[in-house]
């Protein structure tokens, strides 16, 4: 059935994102697309309309940072669109989204961003991770997310526990995890899988909404390899004088050291990673998706 309402979707996406296309088809086809679309809530058509998708197989850029092999099959939003997008999902977008790649069938979806802080370095101390204390920060600031998502009416959720534990691989500079979370509405529970990409002069951040068991994963893996930071901007590449970040992986996978901004009452410059790299990000994709679920 969970198929059935993603390929529902996508169908309702190349409705709403090209309407010129259906305009242009023949007289009996497009009365079968305008009856479809008909068909479908008002709040389902808007959530797609008046964006722009870039189709593959192509390339596309990631601001000056890197660059996005987008292959057969699948999409990719801009950066105005990606933020127009996760907004009509009931997310905050920090602002520095850089574009969404998915599949046709929008199984998931991935968000870019770049963090420029600096060359994160990952050896000796800065390349332990504590699994626990990281997991104890993210249950404390979803606390405090919580609290700007009711003001906003938004549905609420509670971290559940690693769905993949945090690893790295010094070979690629990839650091990956996933987080497990719970709707506090219904229960539903669902993941987030992260993935961040060292680089000379900073971190690309990578999140994606959908299922991240390992099965799941051996789609999403192969596409988000067709990244690469453009020549000179690769960890591999520093030199000495470029600007440190000051932290370690620990500090990555735990937004900033999200914990202490709190504390600090800087709380908002950390914020996105513990909402977008949180429970918010695929709140409003599953209530999308249940909602389709009820009605079939």
């Amino acid at each position: 059935m969970k198929h059935i309402i993603l390929s529902r979707l996508w169908v309702l996406v190349l409705l709403v994102l090209f309407p010129v296309a259906v305009a242009q088809a023949a007289q009996p086809e497009q009365s079968n697309a305008e009856t479809a679309q008909a068909a479908q809530p008002a709040e389902e058509q808007s959530i797609f309309s008046g964006l722009k998708p870039t189709e593959g197989p192509t390339k596309v850029k990631l601001g000056t940072e890197g660059q996005l092999e987008v292959p057969a099959g699948h999409v990719f939003l801009g950066p105005q669109d990606t933020q127009t997008l996760l907004k009509r999902m009931e997310n905050l977008p920090a602002g520095d989204e850089l574009g969404l790649i998915a599949p046709e069938d929008f199984a998931w979806f991935a968000v870019f961003s770049y963090d420029p802080s600096g060359y994160v370095e990952d050896t000796g101390d800065n390349a332990k991770i504590d699994s626990d204390g990281i997991l104890k920060s993210y249950k404390d600031s979803m606390v405090e997310s919580n609290k700007e998502k009711k003001a906003r009416g938004w549905d609420t959720s509670s971290v559940v526990g690693w769905a993949v534990q945090p690893h790295y691989n010094k070979s690629t500079n990839n650091l990956e995890w996933a987080m497990r979370f719970k709707a506090d509405g219904d229960g539903h529970e669902y993941d987030n899988y992260n993935l961040r990409i060292l680089g000379r002069e900073g971190i690309m951040e990578v999140i994606v909404a959908g299922d991240s068991d390992e099965e799941s994963l051996k789609a999403v893996r192969p596409v988000l390899a067709g990244y690469s930071f453009v020549d000179g901007r690769t960890h591999a590449e520093f030199r000495q004088g470029d600007k440190l970040a000051g932290y370690g992986l620990a500090a990555v996978i735990g937004g900033g050291v999200a914990a202490a901004a709190v504390k600090s009452g800087f709380f908002a410059k950390f914020l996105k990673p513990i909402l977008l790299g949180g429970a918010a990000l695929v709140a409003g994709l599953f209530k999308f998706f249940r909602r389709g679920k009820k009605e079939e």
